[in-house]
């Protein structure tokens, strides 16, 4: 295992402290475990998700297995709200979050969150949906680290 990694999941303060700093807009930034748990805590708007998405070990080309190279992902949702937005008339929703978007990217983008992984890249993600009122917009980044 990679020495420099004290805890493999440091990524995610680091994301949340970037965002909290360049997206002052944001009314707050959640850490849910899961999308599911997204979807069921209530939430200010605007705000953003960050969840630990999983991890996509790369294959090793010498076969020694000693040493793994790993994209670790990171999923970040930006959460808009609407009254006036309605299922046929969404327009609105996605004007707010429109002027948000390339704030976050803007941020995220080929940044590294810690000293043992590489700048963040963005990579295909679930598509925006809708539910109770909120429109969410997920954003997948990986970095990779050697293990």
């Amino acid at each position: 295992m990679n020495k420099l990694i004290t805890d493999y999941f440091a990524a995610e303060q680091a994301i949340v402290d970037k965002l909290r700093g360049d997206v002052p807009e944001l009314k707050e930034i959640y850490t849910p475990f899961s999308i599911a748990d997204m979807l069921e805590a209530s939430q200010s708007s605007p705000c953003v998700h960050v969840i630990y998405a999983g991890d996509k070990p790369q294959a090793d080309p010498a076969g020694r297995g000693a040493a793994g190279s790993v994209n670790q992902q990171w999923m970040v949702v930006l959460a808009v709200r609407s009254a006036k937005a309605q299922l046929q008339q969404t327009k609105e929703i996605r004007g707010q979050a429109g002027a948000l978007v390339p704030k976050i990217l803007g941020a995220l983008q080929g940044w590294a969150p810690v000293e043992w992984m590489r700048p963040l890249s963005r990579v295909g993600g679930p598509p925006a949906g809708y539910s109770s009122s909120f429109a969410y917009f997920p954003f997948m980044f990986e970095g990779r680290i050697i293990t």
